[in-house]
């Protein structure tokens, strides 16, 4: 998952980078080590528990036709086909399809059968991590058309994996059924950027994204914005960057003071600033801790005031700014 704070740092959100399972009870702890912007440590174990339910995702039909084969092995082994049957996909023996599963779907429902030379033929289905969702034995040519329905539920993706022995495998009126919210976007940031920065490093930041179907959309519909998200006790945002027609960019932090971090958003051209996919870069800290002799004085770390000792995390390779009074009490600081 990926932990995402809101603007003011009130409140974490627990982005999961995967499809969670239904009907299934999770965890999720925060270690007594985790430490607030001022290096305060929490008193023990925060945990919270959750449990998913099933909810059957229905109200759109779309058809596996319309959707952009993500992999297919070998590539000359899949073709489409007419037929009276809306027949929509051949598969030679020994030939595997994936697809990006297009939003949040429950099922997915075809007819099977072969070419009339074809026999003995097996066709699976499976899912994200290769598991089986359903399979059809032993199609031969003379065989009537088979009904196949498969659970998609929390899958990602899914591959269609023809087997066998020797022909084509037909598929026929082959449908998923989906919320009806599937038609939508997805975007995936690139799976090197970056999880940490320090002052001055330089961010290289991309991603891709698809339309339902799976279809690459072109970069020049992207619209990358870099934010720097300045906090001590309020957090307030600047925008750094604006990069369009794009699918890359490279950002180079700068030294703004205080605690900040850094958040990448990216929209499409023709969307009303509608934010598609975001995504947080935490910097690397250290504590600054400041005392006095006497302690209790005021002092601050720059725009963090209180009474001596303070302390306050500032991101590595930065200048901060110690201000104490100029005269107290005959006393000193370090």
């Amino acid at each position: 998952f990926t932990a995402k704070f809101s603007a003011d740092q009130t409140r974490m959100i627990i982005q999961p980078n995967q499809q969670l399972l239904y009907d299934t009870s999770y965890l999720v702890t925060i270690r007594s080590s985790a430490r607030d912007l001022v290096g305060n440590e929490l008193r023990g174990d925060v945990e919270r528990q959750f449990m998913t339910r099933t909810i059957y995702a229905r109200g759109l039909k779309i058809r596996v036709a319309k959707l952009i084969p993500q992999v297919v092995d070998p590539p000359e082994a899949l073709t489409g086909a007419g037929g009276g049957r809306n027949e929509v996909l051949r598969l030679r023996s020994d030939v595997s399809v994936e697809y990006i599963t297009p939003g949040v779907c429950s099922t997915l429902k075809m007819m099977v059968a072969a070419n009339p030379s074809g026999l003995d033929l097996d066709l699976r289905v499976t899912g994200d991590r290769g598991q089986g969702l359903c399979r059809a034995r032993g199609i031969s040519g003379s065989d009537e058309w088979i009904p196949l329905e498969c659970s998609v539920k929390d899958q990602n993706t899914f591959k269609l994996i023809a087997t066998g022995g020797t022909g084509i495998v037909r598929l026929s009126d082959a449908v998923l059924e989906c919320s009806s919210g599937a038609r939508q976007s997805r975007c995936f940031f690139d799976s090197d950027m970056p999880e940490s920065f320090r002052v001055h490093d330089k961010i290289i930041f991309g991603a891709k994204c698809y339309n339902y179907e799976g279809d690459l959309i072109p970069a020049s519909m992207y619209v990358f914005t870099v934010k720097l998200i300045h906090c001590q006790t309020i957090c307030h945002s600047h925008v750094e960057l604006v990069r369009e027609r794009s699918d890359y960019g490279q950002y180079t932090v700068p030294d703004h003071g205080d605690f900040f971090f850094v958040e990448i958003d990216l929209g499409m051209r023709d969307s009303r600033n509608v934010i598609i996919a975001s995504t947080q870069i935490r910097p690397q800290t250290v504590t600054v801790r400041v005392t006095t002799k006497p302690p209790g004085i005021k002092v601050a770390v720059d725009s963090l005031s209180g009474l001596s000792p303070l302390k306050s995390i500032v991101v590595v390779g930065s200048n901060f700014t110690v201000n104490v009074p100029t005269r107290s009490y005959g006393g000193g600081f370090r």
